[in-house]
């Protein structure tokens, strides 16, 4: 009987052990370091703006990262509020944007984000946000722009013709 127990519980520790050390072995959660408006912010998330920040040579820090993701919370639940959809297309296309204004390829990109501890999801996070944002300033914005054909044609009516340079010989 006394070998039994002992078998008993040698059994249990080997089947324990095991799960101990994959739990052990599993990444710990992020930690949720600001909640907005129910959307958290983790410290991964505002590790990995500051790794992007250092790429642009952006030093606000902690504090500016953090900032910058409760705006993009704030941003992105304001284009959900007036029904403005990012897609995935227009996430790549501001990609290939980024890209051509550093003159180098979008393989080339993700290479020196990788390269520098960042995630692409957080480059298409920022662009998503800044999308966002656009699209919510130009719905907001653009129907209080009217300028008719007759106004524009009165405008142009009314500049005087650009003076030209006098030439003295």
């Amino acid at each position: 009987m006394m070998a039994l127990q002992h078998f008993g519980r040698a059994a249990a520790a080997a089947m324990v052990g095991p799960v101990l050390t994959v739990a052990m072995a599993a990444p710990s959660p992020a930690a949720t370091v600001v909640t907005v408006n129910g959307t958290p912010i983790t410290d991964t998330q505002v590790d990995q703006r500051l790794r992007l920040f250092s790429m642009e040579g952006n030093k606000t820090g902690r504090k500016g990262a953090t900032d910058q993701l409760i705006d993009e919370a704030l941003q992105m639940e304001e284009a959900k509020r007036t029904g403005i959809n990012v897609s995935n297309a227009q996430i790549d296309e501001g990609l290939q944007q980024v890209s051509r204004n550093i003159k180098i390829s979008q393989d080339k990109l993700i290479q020196l984000l990788q390269q520098n501890g960042v995630g692409i999801e957080t480059l298409r996070d920022r662009l998503r946000a800044a999308i966002a944002r656009n699209a919510v300033s130009e719905q907001a914005i653009m129907p209080q722009v009217q300028i008719s054909d007759l106004e524009l044609d009165q405008k142009a009516a009314s500049r005087s013709p650009p003076s030209r340079p006098m030439i003295i010989s």
